[in-house]
């Protein structure tokens, strides 16, 4: 009998430390799916606001897990890029916005539960989409 009870103990003992891991994989896993997710909703209410026109605003109530953020704007490309960045500060993923749609404004960082305000709108003389937060 202490035999058998030896070696339970240490088929416990060495695969704790794997179910942990696995746990936590699967923990980031999802919270990097929930950021997507808000994200892919962000690039929907772009391409709704796109194709209704100028002057058409969408407010979108976004939620970003803890430790990820989501950043739209910028230039050099970023301007069609919707970027989740992890807790390091590097982008974990990059969504295209949909039709290529420009989006006209400086980087927008967001994160938490936040109030995200979409608008079509012509800047400098081009077709795109502001973000605000």
């Amino acid at each position: 009998m202490p035999v058998k009870l030896a070696i339970a103990m240490i088929i416990v003992v060495t695969m704790t430390p794997l179910v942990v891991g696995m746990v936590q994989t699967a923990e980031d896993s999802m919270t990097s799916i929930a950021a997507e997710s808000e994200a892919r909703r962000m690039a929907d209410a772009m391409q709704s606001a796109y194709l209704e026109g100028i002057g058409t605003e969408i407010t979108v109530i976004v939620t970003v897990p803890s430790g990820e953020s989501i950043e739209v704007g910028g230039s050099d490309g970023d301007e069609y890029v919707i970027r989740i960045v992890d807790a390091s500060g590097d982008v974990s993923r990059s969504i295209l916005t949909p039709l290529s749609i420009p989006v006209l404004c400086d980087k927008v960082t967001i994160s938490g539960t936040a109030t995200v305000r979409i608008a079509c709108e012509m800047v400098g003389g081009v077709y795109g989409i502001t973000v605000s937060v």
